[in-house]
């Protein structure tokens, strides 16, 4: 596994060790309700995350608030959501990257889930390959005509490049993160700013703290 997948699992288990340490301080807190209390988690912790959690922690903190609180664009929101879920949730064999997407690999969902923010070809990944697999995954490419389908073969099967998944992943944080911090900006203006800014102090280290 790449130096970038193991620094992410280790931001996961952070975000882990953060929402624990953030109970303990609610318990202490002046008198809150529990969804006002979740809300503030979330945003606390997506501030300092890197794009891809904090995608997930915001859109997690949208799927809280009732529908009668917050107008959002739920159906965008998950399409986001899915593809987020689907980058954190990449496999490593090799040099080799695979994107299990969170949703069937067909020809709506390209439209649906893909098409909206991606516009880049893909390289075909050769590393980590004997010769004879090589030609395999040059074969199938050469047979595979359609851009939707060569799509889902590049990015589920004949592996990417860490490279090539940098990209497509830049391609996808540039379209999302500006959508997403739209929604914090609501979100922000559901919570108390005391109880925000107490969970805020909560995460920063403790003077002498190593």
């Amino acid at each position: 596994m790449s130096d970038e997948f193991e620094t992410m699992e280790e931001e996961v288990e952070m975000e882990k060790v953060a929402f624990e340490e953030f109970a303990a301080k609610a318990l202490r807190l002046p008198r809150k309700g529990s969804f006002e209390i979740m809300l503030s988690q979330h945003l606390a912790t997506a501030v300092p995350a890197e794009p891809l959690l904090k995608i997930r922690l915001v859109i997690e903190a949208a799927f809280m608030v009732p529908r009668d609180k917050l107008e959002l664009d739920l159906e965008l929101l998950d399409i986001i959501y899915r593809v987020c879920l689907s980058f954190l949730n990449t496999k490593t064999m090799g040099d080799g990257i695979y994107i299990s997407w969170n949703f069937p690999t067909t020809r709506e969902n390209y439209k649906k889930y893909i098409e909206p923010w991606h516009d880049s070809r893909i390289s075909l990944s050769f590393s980590g390959f004997t010769e004879a697999e090589i030609a395999e995954k040059r074969e199938r490419l050469r047979s595979c005509d359609d851009v939707t389908e060569r799509f889902w073969l590049l990015t589920t099967v004949l592996s990417l490049h860490p490279a090539c998944f940098d990209v497509l992943k830049g391609e996808f944080l540039n379209w999302a993160i500006p959508k997403v911090m739209g929604v914090f900006e609501k979100l922000s203006r559901l919570i108390d700013p005391d109880l925000y800014k107490e969970l805020i102090l909560g995460m920063k280290p403790k003077p002498g703290a190593g």
